[in-house]
C-alpha cells in the first residue's frame, strides 16, 4: 500500500485532468483494500474506488480519499479435460 497526500490525480486518468484529492491510497492486495474501506466506512470519510481511470471524469478536487487499485493476477479455479473448459479468476485491478 503506497499513501500520498493531497497529490495530483494526473496520473491516474486517461484524460489527465490535473485534480488533487485529499488522500490518494495505491492498493496492491485485497487485504488492505478492506481495512482501508472499514475505516472510510467507520469515520464516514467519502471515498472512490478507481482502476485505470479510463471511465472517470474528475471536474473538480476529489475531498475524500481514492483508492486506486493494483490488485493484480488470474487464478485457474477450475479445469476441465472435456473439451476447452476453463474457469479462470481476474483480479480486477488486471487491465
Amino acid at each position: 500500500m503506497i499513501l500520498k497526500k493531497n497529490n495530483s490525480l494526473k496520473k491516474f486518468n486517461t484524460l489527465s485532468v490535473d485534480v488533487k484529492a485529499k488522500k490518494i491510497i495505491i492498493i496492491k492486495d485485497i487485504k488492505k483494500l478492506l481495512i482501508n474501506y472499514k475505516i472510510c466506512k467507520k469515520k464516514k470519510l467519502p471515498y472512490l474506488i478507481i482502476g485505470e481511470g479510463s471511465n472517470i471524469l474528475f471536474l473538480k478536487n476529489y475531498i475524500g480519499i481514492v483508492f486506486i487499485n493494483r490488485i493484480r493476477g488470474i487464478n485457474i479455479i477450475e479445469k476441465k479435460n472435456i473439451g476447452y473448459y476453463m474457469l479462470i479468476q481476474v483480479k480486477n485491478g488486471m487491465n
